[in-house]
């Protein structure tokens, strides 16, 4: 009978944390929110974009999913793809017929990529198997480009331009793909400027 006073003074006091957890929790939502708000007014005027500073365009990059390396020039530059691709009309800019180059085992940073991957459920690396659940073309530029001297493989970095298929990607995801696996692929690109 002693327990039952401690226990349920312990009960209101965990209470009261949850209570107060909850409100720091809403609090933290209303300010994220207000973060979000404002960078979305500050970026919508495209004529202030340079007057942004690096953070804030960071802020707009991480809360969209969008990778937050580079210079401030970069990050502007994917805000304005990240507005121009974001309504899924991707394919309108870099229409599927404007990939014209095989360039199966000559792909290289810069290049504007089209390709089709299977789609798994489940992938298992040390087996190599998996259930095939589809399959997806996505057309991407090639962000980054490195090897591993280790396994001797080029791995890419693939900025998601458009996506068709099973388990779409969103506009600017980083795709990492292995140069085996790209070159498996019948990979296109458009023809260099």
């Amino acid at each position: 009978m002693v327990l039952n006073p401690a226990w349920s003074s312990l009960q209101r006091q965990l209470g009261n944390l949850g209570t107060q957890r909850a409100r720091l929790e809403e609090t933290l939502q209303e300010m994220k929110t207000k973060v979000c708000i404002w960078s979305y007014a500050a970026l919508s005027n495209r004529s202030t974009l340079q007057e942004l500073t690096l953070n804030e365009c960071k802020t707009y990059l991480r809360r969209n999913g969008l990778g937050i390396s580079g210079t401030k020039d970069e990050c502007i530059w994917r805000i304005r793809e990240h507005w121009r691709l974001k309504d899924g009309n991707g394919e309108a800019f870099y229409p599927r017929s404007s990939f014209t180059i095989n360039c199966t085992g000559d792909v290289c940073r810069g290049d504007i990529v089209l390709f089709t991957q299977t789609v798994y459920d489940k992938f298992e690396k040390m087996l190599r198997t998996g259930k095939i659940i589809g399959r997806r073309t996505i057309a991407g530029r090639v962000v980054k480009e490195s090897y591993g001297p280790a396994k001797q493989q080029h791995t890419f970095t693939v900025e998601v331009l458009w996506c068709k298929g099973t388990k779409k990607l969103p506009p600017l995801f980083p795709l990492p793909v292995k140069g085996r696996n790209l070159y498996k692929m019948r990979t296109f690109r458009q023809v260099n400027e």
